[in-house]
């Protein structure tokens, strides 16, 4: 009999601290926003290797919904995605070339400033530096 409460306490127990770690870290889109001057959200930039990244939303898309809730701008956008839990599936409403399309994303967590910056910088070329202008003392 103890087996079984114990079991079911500690399952509980993990359900109840995914649940509230999932609710603790905000999920993330990945994308530069501003508001658009006709309609929805413009996309300045996917960040590579982020939820809108693998998505294929580019810069110049236009988000207009998120699942069925119209987003008119980059706070109702914001709003609608922290809204959803980390790992859940959102279908994605926008505009590319004035043609209405849609994609699956899936939320992840916003990684942290160092995080970030890994992901951006690593395994990249150097920048092509010159030093031609620059004389021994």
């Amino acid at each position: 009999m103890h087996k079984h409460l114990l079991s079911i306490s500690i399952i509980l127990f993990l359900l109840s601290s995914n649940l509230l770690a999932q609710n603790s870290v905000k999920p993330w889109m990945g994308v530069h926003i501003e508001e658009s001057k006709t309609q929805g959200v413009l996309i300045q930039k996917s960040v590579q290797g982020t939820p809108a990244f693998k998505a294929g939303l580019k810069s110049g898309d236009i988000v207009l919904r998120v699942d069925k809730t119209e987003v008119n701008s980059p706070k109702a956008l914001i709003k609608a995605v922290t809204s959803k839990g980390v790992g859940h599936k959102v279908e994605i409403t926008f505009l590319r070339n004035n043609k209405k399309q849609s994609a699956t994303l899936k939320l992840e967590a916003m990684p942290g400033m160092l995080e970030l910056a890994k992901r951006n910088l690593l395994n990249r070329p150097l920048p092509d530096l010159k030093f031609d202008n620059i004389k021994p003392r």
